[in-house]
């Protein structure tokens, strides 16, 4: 009885494991393919996000209404009045404002 494994034995075995390190070297070729891809849309939604903080923020910052000046008054030289007009439309809403 002989102990041992033939070349053809070797050989098999040896084409099983490669096309497991292949397959294997793949998914993780894919993962690291949609890791980036999920860190460059983070990225971007990131700045959307930033920038709509910005806009909400400049746009709460130019509302000025007579209840800001000492007297509370319209008619007092130091008041303001901001008018806002919005209109919702696809795709962009607009919206416009004035500080008389």
């Amino acid at each position: 009885m002989r102990r041992g494994m033939t070349l053809m034995e070797i050989m098999v075995s040896l084409a099983i494991l490669s096309m497991i390190g292949a397959m294997s070297w793949t998914a993780l070729g894919q993962t690291f393919l949609a890791r980036d891809a999920l860190e460059t849309q983070d990225g971007v939604r990131q700045q959307a996000r930033i920038a709509l903080e910005r806009i909400t923020r400049e746009i709460s910052l130019a509302y000025m209404s007579g209840s800001t000046a000492t007297s509370g008054s319209l008619s007092s030289p130091n008041s303001f009045k901001t008018v806002f007009v919005g209109k919702d439309e696809d795709p962009i809403d607009t919206l416009w404002f004035s500080a008389i």
